[in-house]
């Protein structure tokens, strides 16, 4: 095995430990946060931080991408990087001190002026650790960042529950998403130890602006996509059914960023290693979708069939309106997991305006859809922003065939097993529950009994129709942990 297979295993095993652990803490912070606050006070923060995101859309433009994706990073362009994203954080925050009033009037919510605010102040510190993290990934030095990502999620956890609990109400929020900024900030820094010199060069910024503009306006169409439904929501039906919203979505953001965050960023870090080889960037790409297939598929499934309980379950009666939220973002994620490393490749190969336009059908699509059934209440409204994903999809495919040849039919075969046992599952479940006592179709015993069943199912169909592909990826993990052997598409 190479020694990029093996930093890339071992990016793969630090990410997906890190990106649990911190969504683990995360979503138990929250459950605690969602108990105590109200539904008011999670739609406030959550309108507050869509002005917040947008802003911080300017000071990442592209800077951690274009760090990690080039082949030769000279010094100065390592300066003019970091001195181009902190003059942009002192622009964004400066933006934000104007907006804020602008939005509490478009609202109607004269606290967001405050909440908006107090959440600029982590522009700072994110402007100034950009490139700290760029050089981290572009090493594949996964460890590093997860040492970052879980101290700065614990302390932010750990800030937000306390100020809860002590009556702090809305503002509990706000200090959870600072302490963990500027944690982040302080132990990049201390990991890296890496300072800019006092230089910028007006050709090096010339030349990592061709490619960064195309990934900031990648990264603001996300923007748009992620939360232009949240803005639209709280215009259109109120705070409260925003914090319902966020409620629903939250489980399956987190699940989505597992698989997003632990596969995505490793890839993109080793496919920018190997971009001149076409095979073994399609290869690895097949590698790594098989695994995001035979997990992430059922994964989605439970959410699909059972969000409703599960909703009930954990966060509590009051917010029974979002299981139905919680189902339709899962329905969604099955599409976003099944192309998880199509962007990564595009970026890799140098074709990031592809994604910006795969990026710009999804947003247009989401919009004329929601707003086509706004009419038929919140639930008819996600499920219109939600189809946005399958013109994502078809993009997405079309443009990898046409640019790097990409064997498109291979994919659809990898789908063929998880989805089949998925289905199977699902109707075995529910032909089985006439047999239970009635007592354990009753919550919570009912979300036990229906996940067990679902995943021994799974596990039981997905053999049955995936033997094949459940062996290649044995063989290819274990050639990943063996040192000496090699299987093509798993040395990526």
């Amino acid at each position: 095995m190479g020694t990029l297979g093996r930093k890339a295993l071992s990016g793969v095993i630090w990410s997906t430990a890190e990106t649990f652990g911190t969504r683990v803490v995360n979503l138990a912070s929250f459950l605690v946060l969602a108990r105590v606050l109200s539904k008011e006070e999670f739609g406030l923060v959550a309108l507050a931080g869509v002005y917040i995101s947008f802003l911080e859309l300017f000071v990442k433009v592209g800077v951690t991408d274009v760090v990690v994706q080039r082949k030769h990073l000279l010094d100065i362009e390592k300066d003019t990087a970091y001195w181009t994203a902190a003059a942009l954080g002192v622009i964004a925050f400066a933006v934000s001190v104007l907006i804020a009033p602008i939005a509490a009037e478009w609202s109607n919510e004269p606290e967001i002026v405050q909440i908006i605010w107090w959440l600029a102040i982590g522009i700072i510190p994110l402007s100034l650790s950009r490139v700290q993290q760029g050089l981290l990934i572009r090493n594949l030095k996964f460890r590093s960042l997860a040492i970052r990502n879980v101290l700065s999620t614990f302390s932010g956890a750990a800030v937000g529950v306390t100020m809860a609990l002590n009556g702090f109400g809305v503002w509990s929020l706000v200090g959870q998403q600072l302490t963990s900024k500027f944690v982040e900030f302080l132990v990049l820094y201390w990991v890296t130890r890496w300072f800019p010199a006092l230089k910028f060069s007006k050709s090096s910024f010339q030349d990592l602006w061709h490619y960064s503009s195309r990934i900031l306006g990648v990264n603001f169409l996300n923007f748009v996509a992620s939360n232009t439904d949240r803005f639209l929501i709280g215009q259109l039906f109120g705070i409260s059914s925003l914090g319902v919203y966020e409620i629903g979505r939250r489980i399956i953001e987190v699940i989505i960023d597992i698989s997003r965050v632990t596969i995505s960023r490793v890839a993109f870090a080793a496919f920018s290693r190997m971009q001149s080889d076409i095979n073994r960037l399609v290869e690895s790409s097949f590698f790594i979708t098989r695994i995001a297939a035979l997990i992430g598929f059922p994964a989605m499934g439970l959410f699909m069939f059972f969000g409703g309980e599960i909703t009930i379950l954990i966060f509590g009666e009051k917010w029974k309106e979002a299981g139905m939220i919680c189902q339709i973002v899962a329905l969604s994620g099955l599409v976003r997991l099944a192309v998880l490393t199509l962007p990564a490749l595009l970026k890799a190969k140098g074709h990031p305006g592809s994604l910006l336009f795969s990026s710009a059908v999804q947003v247009a699509a989401s919009v004329v859809m929601a707003l086509a059934l706004v009419s038929f209440g919140l639930q008819a409204f996600t499920l219109g922003w939600a189809s946005g994903q399958l013109a994502f999809f078809v993009m997405l495919l079309y443009f990898t065939k046409r640019l790097i040849n990409f064997p498109v039919k291979r994919l659809f075969v990898f789908y063929v097993a998880p989805l089949g046992a998925m289905l199977c599952s699902w109707v075995s479940v529910k032909a089985l529950e006439g047999l239970y006592p009635e007592s354990w179709l009753q919550l919570p015993y009912s979300v036990g009994i229906h996940g067990a069943v679902f995943t021994t199912l799974y596990l039981i169909f997905v053999l049955l129709f995936g033997f094949r592909a459940i062996k290649s990826v044995w063989v290819e993990l274990d050639s990943l942990l063996v040192k000496g052997k090699k299987v093509p598409g798993a040395d990526f």
